[in-house]
């Protein structure tokens, strides 16, 4: 009896161990792809600011003017090329390529809070000084902020998901990204 008894606690506990894993896997992936959609809205406000000299004017409007420019180019370019766009056909059966490219990101205002990873949070805090927020779905929310000649700065806040705005980004421990 006691044999039964501790293999079915051993096999609990690899079940369970494996629920572990793979929430561990899935927060991971979560907060790999905050961290991939706060570098492509730095990207965007640092190409704004390379003509503008100046993060003020990456405002929600021109942000989102950049993301529309980017899918566009896309799809011009899988209409020039359409080896990739049949390749991304086969990739995801019964998707076409030009039908999307993915989650398209939207931009809000600093105060607003981000509920996932394609709603970012932004603020243009001074014409140096960039902040951008998106919740991670995991109670995390993540911060990116670019400080001029500093560089790209990252944080990561505990975040019930209400209070995951770029207004809120934190005043230290952030780390080179």
């Amino acid at each position: 009896m006691w044999r039964k008894f501790s293999v079915a606690v051993a096999l609990a506990a690899i079940l369970l161990g494996g629920c572990n894993r793979e929430s561990q896997v899935t927060k991971d992936a979560n907060i790999r792809a905050t961290q991939a959609a706060l570098e492509s809205v730095v990207r965007k406000a640092e190409a704004i600011y390379a003509v503008k000299e100046s993060y003020f004017d990456a405002t929600v409007t021109n942000l989102t003017k950049a993301e529309a420019t980017d899918e566009a180019d896309y799809r011009v370019f899988l209409t020039r090329h359409p080896d990739v766009a049949a390749a991304e056909k086969k990739l995801v059966p019964g998707h076409s390529a030009l039908d999307d490219k993915g989650p398209a990101m939207t931009f809000v205002d600093a105060s607003i809070s981000s509920k996932n990873f394609t709603v970012v949070s932004v603020n243009p805090v001074d014409a140096n000084t960039f902040v951008a927020a998106a919740y991670t779905r995991d109670g995390f929310c993540g911060f990116m902020r670019v400080l001029g000649a500093s560089g790209v700065s990252i944080g990561l806040s505990r975040s019930d998901g209400s209070n995951c705005k770029a207004i809120n980004a934190p005043s230290t421990g952030w780390k080179p990204a």
